[in-house]
């Protein structure tokens, strides 16, 4: 990279840098209102209230997670180096999806998209645009739907549509929504660190959060 790019790339970050002080300034006032609640009304009344609070406050950080993804798509490769760093979304990307994420003469698609909907009643809907797989190339269907998700290719998760009820989770989708979403740019830095540094940051992860189960 040469240095126009990484004088660019630094001040993507610096921007980046700021709106993240944003959303934690926002998440943080958020979570003090969600804290008075609890203590003011009983479990259901406090529940409900809660619901509000986390609504409103997604609506008030919705322009900055805009601004966010702007400056994101500045930076080359950003949610590819995020998503492998994070200590278990990375370890469901194989060298094999990596290679299909450039030119490749596996699909025709130029881009990707999943939808994920977190809904009111507790349930969660994930819903993918088709993969034009050219012939006898689909790699999802080659990995298989095996029962746990961290066993699967990141495709066979990407091209499995499913509702959820109440109760079951989608642990990827859970994942990207509760950690690599808001942490982006701390997953995005991991990245970029050492191999002994991504190591030892892996294991403070670990430690911090485990993945919830499906």
């Amino acid at each position: 990279m040469g240095v126009d790019e990484e004088n660019k790339k630094k001040i993507a970050l610096d921007a980046i840098e700021i709106i993240q002080d944003k959303l934690e300034e926002a998440r943080g006032q958020e979570y003090r209102e969600c804290i008075a609640v609890e203590r003011k009304f009983e479990k259901k009344a406090w529940e409900e209230h809660q619901v509000v609070i986390e609504q409103k406050c997604n609506q008030d950080m919705r322009p900055l997670y805009l601004e966010r993804n702007e400056i994101f798509k500045a930076i080359p490769n950003f949610w590819l180096l995020a998503f492998l760093s994070h200590y278990a979304l990375g370890d469901i990307f194989r060298e094999e999806d990596q290679k299909n994420f450039s030119d490749n003469p596996y699909f025709t698609n130029t881009s990707l998209t999943k939808r994920i909907s977190f809904c009111k009643d507790g349930t969660t809907k994930l819903s993918a645009v088709k993969i034009d797989w050219k012939d006898q190339l689909d790699i999802a269907t080659e990995y298989g739907h095996e029962t746990h998700v961290f066993n699967t290719s990141f495709f066979t998760w990407f091209c499995a549509p499913q509702v959820l009820i109440k109760g079951y989770h989608d642990e990827v989708s859970e994942l990207i929504k509760n950690e690599l979403w808001p942490n982006a740019l701390e997953y995005f830095i991991n990245g970029n660190e050492s191999d002994d540094d991504q190591d030892e940051q892996r294991k403070r992860q670990r430690g911090m959060t485990q993945p919830a189960s499906v």
